[in-house]
């Protein structure tokens, strides 16, 4: 579930333009997470923000066009996804460990686009890092054969 919520969440990033599939999305999350299953569980986020954020749909939205980097960031993301995907369809022989390598190389990839200051994470400031270095960390966490695969997103 929360595979294909990835999927979403990056087809909507992909399109610079605010619409109606962004504020259902947002709803989406939101209700996944009052709910607390799947995604509640996963991400701690407190009903009052919740709440706020709710209210707020489409009202404080920054809306910026992805620049080269952004975009990299973005297809970078998607064919982690994709394979992620991949890997879990085989429902009786999962490969853990590659399943955990995708994971820990798509943690910090999302930072990049944390650089508004009023951004907050579970109450953390400054959540954003650079394009340099949200590549590092992400081929940093890669095993070789990961990173011949993926060479063409370290780039700049």
């Amino acid at each position: 579930m929360q595979v294909d919520l990835w999927k979403k969440i990056l087809s909507r990033m992909e399109d610079n333009k605010y619409t109606e599939k962004d504020s259902d999305l947002i709803k989406y999350f939101i209700k996944l997470c009052k709910d607390k299953k799947e995604i509640g569980c996963f991400y701690n986020i407190h009903d009052d923000f919740l709440f706020k954020f709710e209210k707020s749909i489409g009202t404080n939205i920054d809306i910026s066009s992805n620049c080269v980097e952004g975009s990299i960031i973005i297809n970078f993301m998607n064919d982690l996804v994709t394979e992620l995907a991949d890997l879990l369809k085989h429902k009786l022989f999962v490969d853990r460990k590659r399943i955990h390598l995708i994971i820990r190389t798509l943690h910090n990839l999302p930072r990049y686009f944390l650089d508004n200051p009023k951004t907050l994470v579970h109450d953390l400031k400054h959540m954003g890092i650079d394009f340099r270095s949200a590549i590092d960390y992400s081929f940093g966490n890669m095993d070789q054969e990961m990173k011949v695969r993926y060479e063409k997103y370290n780039i700049l």
